[in-house]
This record gives structure tokens, sequence and C-alpha cells, in this order.
């Protein structure tokens, strides 16, 4: 017979340790969440408020008749694919926005930081970026509680995620798992050609597609926006991303403080190439080339 005395010690030395606000908020973030009785059990209160008030951690609901759970900010889009009705009783921060990650988030939460790490993450191969999850009928309510505004273009409110490449697969099995399938009944012509231009000849990059196309650099990008937003396409570097989510007018002065400046051109930003996490309607053509 198992002791339980045995079991509760090693669940408290199972237990992330905790005696600082960042500490709390690391904990939080490798639990996915922490219901409230855990939180209070563990007398957490005292290190919450900085928390709150950097907005690093939310309180909310897993639908609207649940206890409350505490969950960092971050990770409120990847449980909103488990618990699609997922309620947040605080406002999610603007800095959670791709375009302010490199500008704000990252810089306030890692010393140093340097643009050109995603880079090389990227190439080498340690991490990838693309859309793992979409604005399905479930996940409307969501998007209302949540009151984000979607911006002129299609890229800032889209939730790309940073993934481990060695959990890409995992990943994907989680949407197809969801039966996840692109609310996209078609795309603009721009879009359309570069799908079929991928579908045709493989991962490409930037200057390939335009040979092949003959759509102009500003075509082209609105065309690679929309597909990244659709979750159907990625690029082999962070590059390709920032290029898209950066104005014009940024380019030149975002990272001016920096070591190391950032790449922000879409011509630097590797091959991209196709997704195939979600399902994509039967009107579309369905042999795709994917990266992974």
């Amino acid at each position: 017979m198992l002791d339980a005395a045995a079991i509760e010690r090693v669940r408290e030395q199972a237990w992330p340790y905790v005696n600082s606000s960042d500490e709390l908020h690391a904990a939080i973030s490798s639990l996915a969440y922490m219901t409230e009785q855990e939180f209070d059990d563990k007398e957490y209160s005292s290190l919450v408020q900085p928390l709150l008030d950097s907005a690093r951690v939310v309180s909310a609901r897993l639908s609207d008749n649940k206890s409350l759970i505490w969950v960092a900010t971050e990770s409120v889009p990847r449980l909103a694919v488990l618990f699609p009705m997922i309620l947040t009783d605080n406002k999610l921060p603007e800095f959670l926005v791709q375009q302010k990650w490199e500008s704000e988030l990252y810089p306030a939460r890692i010393d140093s930081y340097d643009p050109g790490w995603l880079d090389v993450m990227c190439i080498s191969g340690g991490v990838a970026w693309g859309r793992y999850s979409l604005p399905a009928a479930s996940q409307r309510k969501l998007q209302q509680n949540l009151k984000r505004k979607r911006s002129a273009g299609p890229i800032k409110s889209t939730p790309i995620s940073l993934v481990s490449r060695q959990n890409i697969d995992i990943w994907q099995a989680l949407a197809n798992a969801l039966g996840a399938v692109s609310s996209e009944n078609s795309y603009s012509a721009l879009a359309a050609k570069i799908e079929i231009d991928l579908e045709k000849h493989g991962a490409s990059f930037f200057d390939q597609v335009q040979t092949r196309s003959g759509l102009l650099k500003t075509q082209r990008e609105e065309g690679l926006a929309e597909l990244v937003h659709a979750g159907r396409i990625t690029s082999g570097n962070f590059t390709g991303l920032r290029a898209l989510l950066t104005p014009n007018s940024k380019k030149s002065s975002t990272h001016r403080r920096r070591h190391r400046g950032a790449m922000f051109g879409v011509e630097d930003a590797g091959r991209w190439s196709l997704l195939n996490t979600f399902s994509f309607p039967e009107t579309k053509t369905q042999a795709g080339t994917g990266m992974f």
C-alpha cells in the first residue's frame, strides 16, 4: 500500500522553489497554470503584486463556472487552444503584441538582450515560429473578452508562437486533434499566387518568389503577411516575422542602442515555406511543401 506521507513529500519536493516574484512567474509558467488553492496554500499573495503591476501574470477562469487560476500572461494564447472558453480577469497588455516582443518584452526580462539571438536560434534549428491556433467559432468569445483590437495589418493581432523545433510535432498534433480548420475561405490573388508558387517549387527565398511570380516587393510582402496570418507559412529566420511587423519608418532605428543590429529586410528572412498545421478548404490546392 502506498504511503500517503511519502506521496505528499514527493509532491512538495517536485513543487517549484519560489522565493521572489520572478521565481513565482517562472513557477506559474512551468506549471501551465496555478490553481487558486495552490496559490493560497503557498501564500504567494505577497509576491504577486509586482507581476500584476507589470502585467506578467493574469487571473483567469477556464469557463464561467470554474474557480480562479493564475496564468503567465504569455501563456494565455496557448492555454486558449486547450480551453477555448477561458476568461481572463485582466486585459492582456499591449506589449504581448509580437511587434513589441523585442522592443519591450524581451529586454525587460533578459539582461543585455540582443535581437540577433532569435535569428541565430532560428537559423541553427533551435526554434521556429508560426501560427498554431486559429480563431474558430469557439474562440471568438475569448477574443471578445480580451477586447483585443485588430490592427490594420493582419499580423499584429495574430497569435504567433515561438516553438522549440523538437516540439513542433506536438503542436501540430494538438492542432489536428482539436480539429483546427482554417476559417479563410479564400486568399487574395497575391497570397494565392505565392502559395501556389511554394506548393510547386518548395521552400524558396524571397527573390526566387519574385522571379517566378513577377510580383512587386510590396505585393510579395502583403501576400506573405496574409499567409502568415492564416497559419499557412513561415520562414527559416525570425527576420521574416520581424520584417513584416516593423514599419519601414522604424526599421533603421528600432534597435539602435543594441550592440548588434537586427536584420529587418524581408529579403534576409531565408527560405519561406508552407506549413501544413491546419486543414484548409477543399477549394484550395491541398498539396504543400512543409518546412518541418
